[in-house]
């Protein structure tokens, strides 16, 4: 298996000379084959990076623990980390999978860049091939779906996809290399599990080497792939138009190119809009309703009249801020304060300008976004007006009304950021200290 290993590796390019490689090594048995193949290739120079995810209590340490003592004795260099995963799952709002997927891959990155490796080896193999590709197909997918796990993309590289299971098993038992065993890999509530086990077993009845044989057709995938997306990318960059937070998309101009449909899948798939999502979305196009919107977990995509917009979903705002008097701020907006005494000949306000009665107000004051049923009292106005209704007067898209930011006193809104100031606190002949409070767009 070595010799095929390094013949893998020239043939796709994976590694060049005098490059350093970072293992990722989970403990598990495909894991501690890549690991034991480095070592008897002796010319790559590599260490082992391990992430303990503490999902499954004693035996994610137990785990640590193997591979720690492993590196130790075959005087192999290693890092570790560990995360706290079902925190960062619940405060992203994303599943346990694709949590780990993100905090492992984000490590590596970092611990790769930091420690000077040119190249993170994973473990997959051509049965992982195979059940991505049956995953793909369920979820439904693209073509991009179709051409499952690639030999290498950006530094991260996959020297097992010249072989399958079956292989590795006996390289294991024939080399006598420890191993941890996975007890969730049994489990069939897990789909790629349900597959592994039930799925491809009846497709090697049919024929023995089916995950070499998908493999195959996946590489002439790739190539169709390639062909397809470089027409799908030439006609799509003509109508993007990109913004500092958003890109956006005029809806006739998506209508005016054939197979809509195709382009308009390929163009969301990027943005992780499922399927269903991209189904619905297609089907809106010649009835656009004003303010409708889909999400994927990370983007979200608004209908707004004649135009599609799509935003990444911005995960690090919480519900308030504080901004103190004479305090200058960055997030989540720009905001600069000072208080200053009533002398001024003139009041000069703007988008970007306001200016307070200091006795009116109570400090510090807040920032928030707005809810339904708020209201305020609009500057040269003397009744209240909801800002729902103040919001369509403007005509604001949906996305603009969610960026939009409140400056409040106590539970008085007194400032729509970069619109309009309340009426109730604004100066008088009366006024002793005026606050100013200066906005620079730019910041959401």
């Amino acid at each position: 298996m070595r010799t095929e290993l390094e013949k893998y590796i020239i043939e796709e390019q994976l590694i060049k000379p005098a490059e350093s490689i970072l293992l990722a090594v989970s403990g598990g048995i495909d894991s501690m084959v890549l690991l034991h193949l480095f070592q008897e290739i002796k010319t790559i120079p590599f260490a082992v990076a391990h992430c303990n995810f503490k999902l499954r209590g004693a035996d994610s340490d137990l785990d640590e623990a193997f591979i720690k003592n492993y590196c130790a004795e075959n005087n192999i260099k290693f890092f570790v980390k560990s995360f706290d995963t079902s925190g960062f799952a619940k405060a992203q709002g994303i599943s346990i999978q694709m949590a780990a997927r993100e905090l492992r891959y984000s490590w590596f990155s970092e611990l790769a860049q930091q420690q000077q490796f040119a190249k993170i080896a994973l473990a997959q193999h051509l049965d992982d091939q195979s059940e991505t590709f049956f995953i793909n197909l369920l979820r439904g997918t693209g073509i991009a779906g179709i051409h499952g796990i690639l030999p290498k993309n950006g530094n991260l590289i996959r020297p097992l996809l010249f072989t399958d299971r079956k292989e590795i098993v006996r390289y294991q038992e024939k080399n006598a290399i420890p191993f941890r065993e996975d007890k969730s890999n049994a489990s069939d509530k897990y789909t790629r599990n349900y597959i592994r086990h039930h799925i491809l077993p009846e497709f090697e009845k049919l024929t023995p080497d089916f995950s070499y044989k998908l493999n195959s057709n996946i590489k002439n995938f790739r190539e169709i792939e390639d062909f397809y997306k470089t027409s799908i990318n030439k006609n799509l960059v003509k109508i993007i138009h990109k913004e500092a937070n958003s890109e956006k998309i005029l809806i006739n101009d998506l209508l005016t190119l054939d197979f809509t449909d195709l382009h308009l899948r390929e163009y969301l798939l990027k943005f992780g809009f499922n399927s269903d999502t991209i189904y619905k979305v297609y089907h809106q196009l010649n009835k656009p309703v004003s303010g409708k919107y889909f999400n994927s977990e990370t983007h979200r995509l608004l209908i707004n009249r004649e135009e599609i917009i799509i935003r990444k979903i911005n995960k690090q705002l919480k519900n308030t801020y504080q901004l103190s008097a004479n305090e200058a701020i960055e997030f989540p907006i720009n905001l600069r304060s000072e208080i200053i005494l009533n002398k001024l000949k003139t009041y000069n306000t703007s988008s970007e300008i306001a200016l307070f009665d200091v006795g009116k107000l109570k400090l510090p004051l807040i920032i928030r976004k707005w809810k339904k049923n708020d209201y305020f009292y609009p500057f040269g106005m003397n009744g209240k007006k909801k800002l729902s209704d103040f919001f369509i007067d403007l005509k604001l898209s949906q996305f603009e009304k969610e960026d939009i930011w409140l400056l409040t006193s106590e539970e008085d809104i007194i400032w729509v950021i970069g619109y309009r100031t309340d009426n109730r606190y604004r100066i008088t002949k009366n006024t002793k200290q005026i606050l100013k409070i200066t906005f620079k767009d730019g910041t959401n």
